[in-house]
């Protein structure tokens, strides 16, 4: 009897104990959102450090300022803050702060990586 309470106050426990991932996982996934994401609610991402990847469709300035196309296909304005060159056809993660700016939203990068664009969604 003794054991069979010890269990059932362990059980309980443990259901009521703080997630130790915490809120993580779902900052995570906030932190990296597909560009249909981000362009849908401009307002509840603008100012903030986000993730994405994609394909390089369009480029100006050298490549200095870019298009991205993720999954969602739909292209958003990157900004290189390092002056590097991007070339249409690389694929590449893109850290940086998205700004709303009314009806051209952009991301301003603060650092691009080389990457391998695979099928499915989401990011990272």
């Amino acid at each position: 009897m003794r054991r069979a309470l010890s269990s059932v106050i362990v059980a309980v426990a443990l259901l009521l104990a703080p997630n130790p991932m915490g809120n993580r996982t779902a900052s995570a996934e906030a932190n990296k959102p597909i560009i249909a994401h981000l362009v849908g609610d401009a307002e509840a991402y603008d100012g903030r450090s986000v993730v994405i990847y994609g394909l390089v469709i369009e480029t100006v300035g050298m490549g200095r300022v870019f298009m991205l196309q993720d999954v969602s296909q739909i292209p958003l304005r990157i900004i290189r803050t390092d002056g590097l060159p991007t070339m249409v056809g690389d694929q590449v993660l893109v850290h940086g702060v998205f700004v709303r700016n009314g009806d051209d939203p952009y991301l301003e990068a603060s650092k691009i990586t080389a990457t391998t664009v695979l099928g499915g969604g989401g990011c990272c």
